[in-house]
């Protein structure tokens, strides 16, 4: 029991730290290419395209492969394959505040683009992060454990749940 609790420590942390970076990486990829359009747009939303279009558990064990496994790079795996979708949630909300009358005014009175993203754009996007940050954690935990369990993950020292079960299976039978 106490090996349980222990491995939660691991696991409810690369689910945290991870979900955070990716969310922050999409949206200010999100909110860049939402109020900027055109090429920059076009560049951003094909590069989460790729992301998107690769299995994200087969990236991040092609990533963990490449540079080792330790959790640091655990943190860079899993931040690394959710940022996408976070950036096409962001991209779609900000097309629709940037055509609101408060933008328009804002531009009006000569606020830069910098400022508007972040003072008007950003805090009306907050709720939405806060869900996909909800929504992230469990599934980082869920990629972690898969990681370790296959084990590309934590390594024996540490534990984690992934790692738990995976010495588990020995008694299976």
């Amino acid at each position: 029991m106490t090996r349980i609790l222990y491995g939660a420590r691991i696991s409810l942390l690369v689910g945290i730290v991870p979900s955070f970076i990716s969310l922050m990486i999409g949206a200010i990829m999100g909110i860049i290419s939402g109020y900027y359009g055109g090429r920059i747009d076009f560049i951003i939303m094909r590069l989460a395209d790729t992301m998107i279009a690769f299995p994200s558990l087969l990236l991040a064990m092609v990533v963990m492969y490449t540079l080792g496994a330790n959790l640091f790079n655990i943190f860079i795996a899993l931040s690394l394959v959710g940022w996408a979708g976070v950036a096409r949630v962001v991209r779609s909300q900000t097309l629709a505040l940037k055509e609101k009358e408060f933008i328009e005014a804002a531009r009006a009175v000569g606020t830069t683009r910098a400022k508007i993203m972040v003072r008007h754009i950003f805090p009306n996007i907050v709720q939405t992060l806060i869900v996909l940050f909800s929504l992230s954690t469990p599934e980082a935990i869920i990629w972690e454990s898969s990681l370790s369990f296959l084990g590309v993950g934590v390594q024996p020292p540490e534990a984690s749940w992934g790692l738990l079960v995976a010495k588990g299976k020995e008694y299976l039978f």
